[in-house]
């Protein structure tokens, strides 16, 4: 029904002086939808309810987030404290734990491994640098290479990199420039968007068999030895009916990687038996570390502060959920959800895991399925466990007591406090 002209002209009068919503349809028996319709243009009233509920509120928000942020800095600094100085151990150790999380893995039947890494964080980058140079690595010995989005300044990137690893251009190799793809969301740009850096280290196949037996000496402590793959023994083409020396060659060479194979396992069983037992703010110091490269951490435009990790190895979720127990989580605050593709054993994977956490079926999630078709071919078989998520519920100030660790580690705490007091 179509209001008389003369109620709208009132209305916006009412308005000028003052007048609320409520208070100008009680007046001219209206409703407040049709004062909205009709006043919307006009400015809310000084000193009205309404304008003081909504300051009110406004300086209540302030004060809070004013609050939650002292807390937080608060909670993040006092972790900080306890992790003090890196002793050249703790730099052993941190560095091994980097790896085993983001460095390339030897693959069964693949090529030769070497020490290959990558990240995007210049602070893991940085103390993963200190890591090799602690093991004796010439900086001769690296190569460096950039990963980065073709939409990125990739020579603003590069000189970035450039000058935190402070080497030559001939140890740069050429960059690999990503396609940009329409179909994802990606929040990772802007000026501040460096991409990734890949360090690699020439001739260290021992190198490698080092590291990961540190890493295993950390993660599962008289564990099996870390596996050392059958390499090719003969790159030439097969024939029927090989000669004799031909049949000599191969097994000269066979002779050859077996001896290095077990050269390679004495390698990583030595360096494995050198780390022995952990202290318990070695096992905070490692755990916190272990998360900062394979759990959820807060974005610039997310500030969740929750605790998720996940991940595919289960020597490293046994350490993990240790290195929850030691910081005083409950298993009744853990929660487990199975990730992998669809066309896997799910029945299989979950028992697998049950048993890996030792957790009955309760707490255990409705598992992730991947339905899309990967671009590369996951790890099929009878191995092929897919990843677990481990959520701890109310976990906020786990993450932040997580996040003082892990930068206290990769930058120093009065660097952590700064970069705390930049962000907020």
């Amino acid at each position: 029904m179509t209001k008389p002209p003369h109620l709208r002209t009132q209305a916006r009068a009412l308005r000028t002086e003052g007048k609320t919503y409520p208070e100008i349809a009680a007046l001219l028996n209206i409703s407040k939808s049709t004062c909205s319709l009709w006043l919307r243009d006009l400015p809310h009233p000084q000193g009205s309810l309404a304008t003081a509920s909504r300051t009110a509120l406004t300086e209540a928000r302030r004060v809070r987030h004013e609050r939650v942020s002292r807390e937080r800095a608060a909670a993040k600094q006092a972790a900080a404290s306890l992790v003090g100085p890196l002793s050249s151990r703790d730099l052993l150790l941190a560095g091994a734990m980097l790896y085993r999380c983001e460095g390339a893995k030897e693959k069964p039947g693949g090529p030769a491994p070497r020490v290959d890494f990558i990240n995007s964080d210049p602070a893991v980058i940085a103390i993963f640098l200190r890591f090799l140079a602690r093991l004796g690595v010439p900086r001769e010995s690296l190569r460096f290479q950039l990963q980065v989005h073709e939409t990125a300044d990739e020579g603003g990137a590069r000189a970035f990199w450039r000058a935190l690893v402070d080497v030559e251009d001939d140890q740069f190799g050429t960059s690999v420039i990503k396609p940009a793809r329409a179909e994802t969301n990606r929040r990772n740009i802007g000026p501040g968007y460096r991409g990734c850096l890949r360090v690699r280290v020439v001739r260290s196949a021992a190198l490698y068999h080092r590291i990961m037996g540190l890493s295993q000496g950390i993660v599962e402590p008289g564990g099996d030895p870390v596996p050392c793959g059958d390499r090719v023994v003969d790159g030439r083409r097969a024939t029927a009916s090989p000669s004799g020396r031909s049949a000599a060659i191969r097994r000269s060479w066979r002779e050859r990687n077996a001896a290095t194979a077990r050269a390679h396992r004495s390698v990583a069983a030595e360096a494995a038996g050198s780390v022995g037992e952990l202290t318990p703010r070695e096992l905070l110091l490692l755990g916190a570390v272990a998360y900062w490269c394979e759990g959820a951490k807060d974005k610039p435009y997310q500030r969740r502060e929750a605790v998720t990790f996940v991940n595919s190895d289960p020597a490293l979720v046994v350490f993990f959920l240790r290195f929850l127990a030691a910081s005083g989580v409950s298993k009744e605050r853990l929660r487990f959800r199975v990730q992998m593709h669809e066309s896997a054993d799910i029945g299989a994977a979950h028992r697998f895991w049950r048993d890996v956490t030792g957790s009955g079926d309760d707490a255990f999630r409705k598992p992730a399925l991947k339905r899309h078709v990967p671009r590369t071919t996951p790890s099929q078989g009878a191995a092929y466990r897919g990843c677990l998520r481990v959520d701890v519920t109310r976990g906020t100030e786990m993450y932040r007591r997580i996040e003082g660790w892990a930068l206290a580690v990769l930058l120093g705490e009065a660097a952590a406090v700064r970069r705390w007091r930049e962000n907020g």
